[in-house]
């Protein structure tokens, strides 16, 4: 790892620690008190999702009960079962998001966020987390944050039923942030050891002459091509950790603070870097099935073991072929509100196949190697396993 992913990946560690930090806890203490001002205050304008009801109904005024209902209705689409690291994750980041502050959320539902965190590992903790985690365009993670909080409640973790509560906590790009975190843990652990495995392959190549193949006889341009992506990456990752995500936000004005409708919740970066990272699989793949061709070309075990590995290796480059990150980011939902969406949370999805995919590669360059493969450490110091949210971001 370079030194500057390195410092990358201790800057996402860092902000991931502060989330449950007390000054992160005053933070938002202080900024509600603001709030509250701000919500009884003489001839106040509607807050969205505080004193309102949510997308083309904004203009609808939030009654009592109004937490419930909203919840309620933002639990829909297809069910999977998350591991509970994928919860761990979850409220990892958007606590880190939530103690960049400006989000209005209630200091007592905070703390309440804070303590499921802390029972990670715990008999109270969800052993699993289902819910629709990968339906979702990115313009604001609403609905698999609405399952976030579902499985929260469910667990006795969590309730909703201040105002704001809701938005504060389902709003924001956190799902998709969580996504991007895991995947990348898993691509830049891979890609270390699939150019590894690669070098290794070097010295079983058969002399063919005065040149090895162009992928043997150089690995500098994947290695730069490798370290820029998953910089890219991982430093946009480390970005969208450090501001706040959501909508509204309360920025400071005057001696309070004023709500302002906003999109922080979109970030077409970490879509590209994702993309990049796509990209990169495909062609660390063809370095690997280098490997393989020419590792096994003079392999002693008999013709099979010469000829079978590389077919399945390029059967599996073919699927990396099939891999594509999405173009379509114009929608028309909630009457018109929601007309575009970053994508993110699906490209994760996209490049955590590409991540299986390479993994697979890996296995038949080791054999060919006659190497046996260490497990892979987590470059981005996540607080919880990574492998397996990247796993069931696949199935």
């Amino acid at each position: 790892m370079s030194a500057r992913i390195a410092a990358a990946a201790a800057e996402i560690a860092r902000l991931l620690e502060h989330g449950m930090s007390s000054d992160a806890q005053d933070r938002i203490a202080r900024e509600r008190g603001l709030v509250e001002q701000l919500m009884a205050g003489p001839g106040r304008a509607p807050i969205y999702g505080f004193t309102t009801l949510l997308g083309h109904l904004d203009d609808v005024e939030a009654v009592a009960g109004a937490q419930r209902e909203l919840l309620a209705a933002h639990l829909v689409g297809p069910l999977e079962h998350f591991p509970p690291e994928w919860g761990a994750l979850l409220l990892d980041v958007k606590l880190a998001q939530l103690a960049q502050g400006s989000s209005g959320i209630h200091p007592e539902t905070h703390a309440l966020l804070v303590s499921a965190r802390a029972d990670f590992g715990s008999a109270r903790f969800p052993a699993s987390w289902t819910g629709n985690w990968t339906a979702s365009y990115s313009s604001g993670d609403v609905v698999p944050g609405a399952w976030f909080v579902h499985v929260l409640e469910q667990a006795g973790l969590l309730h909703i039923h201040r105002a704001g509560d809701l938005i504060s906590i389902i709003n924001g790009h956190f799902v998709s942030t969580s996504a991007g975190l895991a995947v990348a843990a898993q691509l830049s652990g891979i890609v270390d050891e699939l150019l590894d495995l690669v070098c290794r392959a070097v010295p079983k190549s058969p002399d063919r002459g005065v040149q090895l193949p162009v992928t043997l006889r150089d690995l500098q341009p994947i290695r730069l091509q490798a370290e820029n992506v998953v910089f890219a990456l991982v430093d946009t990752l480390r970005s969208r950790l450090e501001h706040p995500s959501g909508n509204p936000l309360f920025i400071p004005h005057g001696t309070g603070v004023r709500a302002v409708s906003q999109s922080s919740f979109l970030d077409f970066r970490l879509t590209g870097a994702l993309g990049q990272a796509v990209q990169l699989c495909a062609q660390i793949a063809a370095y690997a099935k280098a490997a393989v061709v020419y590792a096994t070309d003079s392999d002693e075990r008999g013709a099979s073991a010469r000829v079978q590995p590389a077919k399945i290796a390029e059967a599996l480059i073919r699927q990396l072929s099939l891999l594509a990150v999405p173009q379509d980011f114009a929608f028309a939902e909630s009457h018109g509100v929601e007309d575009v969406g970053d994508l993110s949370l699906e490209s994760a999805g996209i490049l955590a196949r590409g991540v299986q995919i390479l993994d697979s590669l890996a296995d038949l360059v080791a054999d060919a190697v006659h190497c046996v493969r260490a497990p892979s450490a987590d470059a981005l110091r996540l607080r919880v396993p990574s492998a397996g949210i990247a796993a069931s971001l696949v199935s």
